[in-house]
C-alpha cells in the first residue's frame, strides 16, 4: 500500500468512527463506545511500548540532531515549530488531565464508581482521538479527506431524519410526538439518530454554519456540481434544524452566524447574507410543508414538494453565487497585509519577477484571434450594481414569504412555540444542582453525580436525569478544578480559531454555547465534532503578521538572541509572545535526552508506565462490553423462563463489571436470599445513592422477616422522594413485614414497621397536598397518593391501633399454614 493510500485510509477510518457514533445514538452516555475505546487504547499501548522499548542508537541521535538544527536553524522556523507544538499540546493534553481527575476519584468514595470509571475511560478516549486526529491532519492526503468529515456526518444525520419523516425507514425515536403546545408547535419534533431534538439541533446548527461559510468563500468559477451539492446539504441542515424546534439551538446558531459575519471579508459577507436568506428560506418552506402534516406527510406528494423546494433553493443559490456580489476577497489572516486591489489597464503591477514595476500592456491578439471572454463580473458598474440589487431583492423576498405566510393546517399559528415550562424546569435543576456543589466545591464527587442524587434532592417532582447544562454537570463531577481545566481547553481552542479567522470558529461557538443550555456533553459525538473542528481549524494555515518597521521592540523576558519585532500587539498576540518562551522547553528536553542516559531511561520508564495504563484501560473496556452483552442475553433467557442459565450469565456479568448495578438487581431477583443480599450489599458499596439497590435489599430482607429491612426501605423511599409507585410498594411491604414479625413473636419490631409505614404515608400526604394547593409548582412525575397507598395506610392504622387484640390472634394462629396468612388486597370502606 502506498503512502497516499495509507493516509487516505487513516482519514477514512476517522470518518467511519464519526458515522458509527451517529448510528449509536451519538455515543450517548458511552452507548456503543466500549469496543472503540478498547481499540484506541490498544493502539496507544503499542505506540508507547515501541517508544519505551526502542534503543536510542547514535545514528538516530545524529540524524535527529541534524534535522533539529535544520528545523530550528532560524528564528522564524523555531517560532513556527514552537507555535505548532503549543497548539498540539492545547488540543491533546486537557482530555487526559480530566481523565486523570476522574481516575483519582476512583481511589476515593465517589457517589457512583461505575459512572466515574466510565467518565475516566471516555475522556481518555477523547484524548486518544484528539492525538490521532492531530497527527493525521499533518499528512497532506489525510488532511484533504478529513475536511469532508463534518459533511459526511451531516449527510448521515439528515438522511436518517428525512427517511424517518417520510416513512422510508423505521426509526422508533427519530420523531418525537406530543400533544403539548409548549413542547412543540407542530405536534412533533425531529429527534433523528440522536433521539433528542435539542442536541440534534445544535449539531445541525454547527454543520449548517460550516456549509454557509464554505459557500460564501467559494469561487463562482468552481465546479457547479460541487456548489450544488454543498447548497443541497446546507438546505437539509437548515430544514432539519427548524424541524427540531429547539429554541436554544436556534439562538446559538444565530450567535455563531453573527460571529461568522463579523469575521468574513466584504465579498464573503455579502455572499453569506444572500446564501443565508436563500437556504434559510428554503428550510422554512420545507418546514412549513412538514409541520402542516405533523411530520407525517404522504410519501410521494411530500417527496415531490421537497424536490420542488430544493430545486428552487438550489437555483437561487447558484444565481446568487454567480451574480450576487463582486469577486470574493482573498481570505485574510489576523495582521496580514490587505490583498491587492483590482487594477485597470496601464496601472503599475506589484513587484513581481517579470513586471519590474513597469506598466503591463495588454497582450496583443492576432487578426484572427477571438475576442477575450467577458465575464459577467466585467459588465459595466451600473449594470453590476443593478444586478446585485435584483438578486438580493429576490433572495430576501423568497425568505420573507416563507417566514410570514402561515403554516398550512395550523390555523394561523406561528412557527415558534412560546411556552416557558422547559425554561422553568431548567431553572429548578440549576438551583438544586448549585446547592449540591457546596459540599465539595473544589474536588467534586465523581462521575454521574446528578443522575445519582437528583431524585433525593429535587425540590419539585420534575423529570430530568440530566442537569441540562454541561458546565454545571462538570462542576458537580470534578468541582472547580475540573471545570477550570475544561474552560481553559475550550477558551484556548476558541482563541486559536479566532486568531486564524477560521471558518470553523462559528460552528465552534454554536457547540460551546449550547452545551451550557443542555446535556450535549453527555454525547460522545459532541466531543468528537468539537475536537474535529478544533484540529481542522487550527491546521488550516499558519498565523502571519506584518513585519515591523525599523524600530525594534524587545521583550526583556525572552533571550536576547531571539529578538521579537512587533508592530502592534492585540490581546492574543500579547499572550502568544509571553508564552513563546515555553516553546523551547521540548527542544531542551530532546537535547537532554540525547546527552543524558539517566534522563533517557526515565523517559522510557514513563512511556512504559503509560503504556501499561492504556493496556489496563483497554482490558477494562473489553470487560465492560462483555458484561453488557451477558446482561442482555440473561434478560432474554429470563423472558424464556430459563432462569438457571440466566443466573450463570449474570454472575459472569457481575464479575466482569463489578461496579455495574443492573446485573446485580436482576441477579438478586433470580437467586436465593443469602446470595442476593451479598450481591446487593456490594452494589450499594459501589453506588450508595441508588434507590433501586436499597429497595431490592429491603425487599429481600423483608421476605426473611428481618427487622433490619425497616431502615433500608425507609432509605429507599427517601432516595426517591416523588415516586408514587415505589412508595406504594414500600407501604405494602411494611404491612407484610409487620405480619411476619408478629408471627415470629417480634412485637416491638412489628410496631416499629407499622409506625415507619404510617410516617412515610403522612409525609407523602403533605407533599401531595402542597403540589395540589400551591400554584406554579411542577409535578412532571405525577406524584400523588394512589388508592392502593390509601388502603395500605388504612390497614397499617388499624393494625397499629388494635395492637393487643392482634397479638392475641397471632399467638392463637401459630399452627395455621403460611399460605393462609399471606397478605391480600382488601376493599375497605
Amino acid at each position: 500500500m502506498g503512502s497516499r493510500q495509507l493516509q487516505v485510509g487513516i482519514a477514512a477510518g476517522y470518518i467511519l468512527l464519526l458515522v458509527v457514533s451517529c448510528v449509536y445514538t451519538g455515543f450517548y452516555e458511552g452507548r456503543g463506545m466500549y469496543p472503540w475505546m478498547a481499540a484506541g487504547f490498544l493502539i496507544m499501548t503499542v505506540i508507547l511500548g515501541h517508544w519505551a522499548a526502542r534503543p536510542r542508537e547514535e545514528s538516530n541521535l545524529e540524524e535527529s540532531t541534524g534535522s533539529s538544527k535544520k528545523m530550528h536553524g532560524s528564528d522564524t522556523a523555531r517560532s513556527e515549530s514552537g507555535r505548532s507544538r503549543f497548539v498540539e499540546v492545547m488540543l491533546v493534553i486537557p482530555p487526559f488531565i480530566l481523565a486523570g481527575l476522574y481516575g483519582a476519584h476512583l481511589l476515593t468514595s465517589p457517589v457512583s464508581m461505575q459512572g466515574t470509571l466510565d467518565q475516566a475511560l471516555r475522556w481518555a478516549f477523547y484524548g486518544v482521538f484528539a492525538a490521532g486526529l492531530a497527527s493525521a491532519v499533518k499528512l497532506p492526503a489525510a488532511r484533504a479527506v478529513l475536511r469532508a468529515g463534518p459533511a459526511v456526518c451531516a449527510v448521515t444525520l439528515t438522511a436518517a431524519g428525512f427517511a424517518a419523516v417520510y416513512g422510508l425507514a423505521q426509526l422508533p425515536h427519530a420523531v418525537l410526538r406530543t400533544a403539548s403546545a409548549e413542547l412543540s408547535a407542530a405536534g412533533a419534533r425531529l429527534g433523528g439518530l440522536l433521539e433528542y431534538p435539542n442536541t440534534l439541533g445544535a449539531v445541525f446548527g454547527a454543520l449548517l454554519l460550516e456549509r454557509l461559510a464554505s459557500l460564501s468563500r467559494a469561487d463562482h468559477r468552481a465546479a457547479k456540481l460541487r456548489q450544488a451539492l454543498g447548497a443541497a446539504l446546507a438546505l437539509c441542515c437548515a430544514a432539519s434544524l427548524l424541524l427540531t424546534e429547539s429554541r436554544g439551538a436556534w439562538l446559538c446558531t444565530a450567535a455563531g452566524w453573527a460571529a461568522a459575519l463579523a469575521l468574513a471579508g466584504r465579498a464573503a459577507r455579502r455572499q453569506l447574507l444572500l446564501q443565508t436568506a436563500i437556504l434559510g428560506g428554503g428550510g422554512l418552506w420545507v418546514y412549513r410543508q412538514l409541520a402542516g402534516a405533523g411530520l407525517a406527510p404522504a410519501q410521494l406528494p411530500g417527496l415531490a414538494e421537497l424536490a420542488g423546494a430544493a430545486a428552487c433553493t438550489l437555483a437561487l443559490s447558484c444565481v446568487a453565487s454567480r451574480y450576487g456580489s463582486p469577486a470574493p476577497d482573498r481570505p485574510r489572516i489576523l495582521g496580514s497585509p490587505a490583498p491587492d486591489r483590482p487594477r485597470g489597464p496601464g496601472t503599475l503591477a506589484p513587484d513581481r519577477p517579470h513586471s519590474n514595476g513597469l506598466p503591463v500592456p495588454d497582450r496583443p491578439r492576432g487578426p484572427g484571434s477571438p475576442a477575450p471572454h467577458r465575464s459577467p463580473r466585467n459588465a459595466p458598474p451600473a449594470f453590476q450594481r443593478l444586478r446585485h440589487w435584483v438578486v438580493a431583492a429576490v433572495c430576501f423576498t423568497w425568505a420573507g414569504a416563507a417566514l410570514t405566510l402561515p403554516v398550512p393546517g395550523s390555523g394561523g399559528a406561528g412557527l415558534v412555540r412560546t411556552g416557558t415550562s422547559t425554561v422553568s424546569a431548567r431553572l429548578l435543576m440549576y438551583r438544586d444542582a448549585l446547592d449540591q456543589i457546596g459540599y465539595t466545591p473544589l474536588w467534586g464527587r465523581g462521575g454521574e453525580v446528578w443522575r445519582s442524587v437528583y431524585r433525593s434532592i429535587q425540590s419539585q417532582p420534575y423529570v430530568g436525569a440530566q442537569v441540562h447544562s454541561g458546565y454545571i454537570d462538570m462542576l458537580l463531577n470534578l468541582g472547580f478544578t475540573g471545570l477550570l481545566v475544561a474552560l481553559v481547553w475550550i477558551i484556548g481552542i476558541g482563541l486559536l480559531l479566532l486568531q486564524r479567522r477560521s471558518r470553523w470558529f462559528a460552528p465552534f461557538i454554536v457547540l460551546v454555547l449550547h452545551a451550557g443550555l443542555d446535556f450535549d456533553m453527555s454525547y460522545g459525538l459532541f466531543w468528537m465534532i468539537l475536537i474535529w473542528v478544533a484540529v481542522i481549524g487550527t491546521n488550516e494555515g499558519s498565523v502571519q503578521r506584518r513585519r515591523a518597521p525599523s524600530m525594534k521592540f524587545r521583550i526583556p523576558l525572552l533571550p536576547r538572541r531571539n529578538p521579537i519585532h512587533i508592530q502592534w500587539i492585540h490581546p492574543y498576540t500579547w499572550i502568544s509572545t509571553r508564552t513563546r518562551m515555553f516553546f523551547h522547553i521540548p527542544q531542551e528536553i530532546h537535547r537532554l535526552r540525547q546527552g543524558n542516559h539517566s534522563f533517557n531511561l526515565a523517559f522510557r520508564l514513563f512511556a512504559g508506565t503509560v503504556a501499561i495504563v492504556f493496556l489496563l484501560m483497554s482490558i477494562s473496556s473489553l470487560e465492560l462490553m462483555k458484561s453488557e452483552q451477558l446482561t442482555r442475553e440473561a434478560l432474554q433467557l429470563i423472558r424464556l423462563n430459563r432462569t438457571s442459565e440466566a443466573r450463570d450469565l449474570l454472575k459472569r456479568a457481575v464479575q466482569l463489571g463489578r461496579y455495574r448495578f443492573v446485573p446485580r438487581l436482576v441477579l438478586s431477583s433470580v437467586t436465593d436470599s443469602a446470595d442476593a443480599q451479598r450481591w446487593l450489599r456490594e452494589g450499594i458499596n459501589y453506588n450508595p445513592l441508588q434507590a433501586e439497590l436499597w429497595w431490592a435489599l429491603g425487599r429481600v430482607q423483608s421476605k426473611q422477616g428481618d427487622p433490619a429491612a425497616i431502615p433500608i426501605m425507609e432509605k429507599a423511599a427517601l432516595l426517591d422522594r416523588y415516586n408514587s409507585r415505589l412508595h406504594t410498594a414500600v407501604l405494602r411491604e411494611f404491612n407484610a413485614l409487620a405480619l411476619r414479625l408478629d408471627q415470629s413473636g417480634h412485637f416491638s419490631e412489628s410496631s416499629h414497621a407499622l409506625q415507619s409505614g404510617l410516617t412515610l404515608f403522612r409525609r407523602d400526604q403533605l407533599l401531595a397536598y402542597a403540589l395540589e394547593r400551591v400554584r406554579n409548582i411542577r409535578n412532571d412525575r405525577k406524584f400523588r397518593i394512589t388508592e392502593a397507598a390509601r388502603q395500605e395506610a388504612l390497614l397499617l392504622e388499624r393494625c397499629s391501633s388494635g395492637r393487643p387484640f392482634r397479638m392475641a390472634c397471632v399467638l392463637a394462629a401459630k399452627g395455621i399454614p403460611e399460605s393462609l396468612t399471606q397478605l391480600r388486597p382488601v376493599n375497605l370502606p
